[in-house]
């Protein structure tokens, strides 16, 4: 699978809009990213999210409706 950057790029502004919700949100997240002692956190994190999603996208393609061309 190739990598878009306007992909990335959406998926990271989307990940902002959520933090950007509540006021104290910059707090909460400065808090939680102290916390992280190991340097590869994200890391992990996202190689779990990917196989969330991948998971998700198997689920889906066993389910969505054809294309009509």
């Amino acid at each position: 699978m190739r990598l878009r950057l306007d992909l990335l790029w959406a998926m990271g502004f989307d990940l902002g809009a959520v933090h950007a919700a509540k006021r104290d949100d910059k707090k909460q997240i400065e808090r939680h990213l102290r916390k992280q002692k190991d340097d590869g956190w994200l890391q992990d994190a996202a190689k779990r999210a990917a196989v969330a999603v991948q998971g998700d996208f198997e689920e889906w393609k066993k389910v969505r409706l054809p294309v009509r061309r």
